[in-house]
């Protein structure tokens, strides 16, 4: 029964490429877990949302992480410093995440040259 059931279909992978997949993400998930942490830590010390009389009553689960982002305007109205850091620390990884993204796009590969045209020539004239 070993190899009955498998992840992967291909059966020409290299087994040291799967690894490093597998790497990759337990890599993601280490880097996501003290993110986490210190971002429960600053938001039990800050109060955030119930001290700024915000409550969530109807959503649970991952919902009430998007309403949480959603309402993180309030953070920065009341100019205290852990609220700021809270602020910034919060949204850090999406923002990270969208230059990230952008970089990619401003820093690809160029179309390939059209036949019968240069950059070189364009260049000279």
């Amino acid at each position: 029964m070993s190899g009955y059931r498998e992840d992967n279909f291909d059966l020409g992978e290299d087994p040291e490429a799967r690894a490093a997949r597998s790497r990759r993400s337990w890599i993601r998930f280490l880097l996501v877990l003290p993110w986490a942490g210190v971002s429960f830590l600053l938001m039990d010390q800050d109060g955030y949302p119930d001290s700024f009389g915000i409550h969530y009553h109807s959503t649970t689960g991952k919902g009430m992480v998007v309403e949480q982002f959603y309402d993180s305007h309030v953070l920065v109205q009341r100019h205290h410093l852990l609220d700021i850091i809270t602020f910034a620390w919060m949204w850090a990884p999406l923002v990270g995440a969208i230059g990230w993204v952008v970089y990619g796009l401003l820093h690809s590969p160029k179309t390939p040259e059209l036949p019968g045209y240069s950059q070189r020539e364009d260049l000279q004239r």
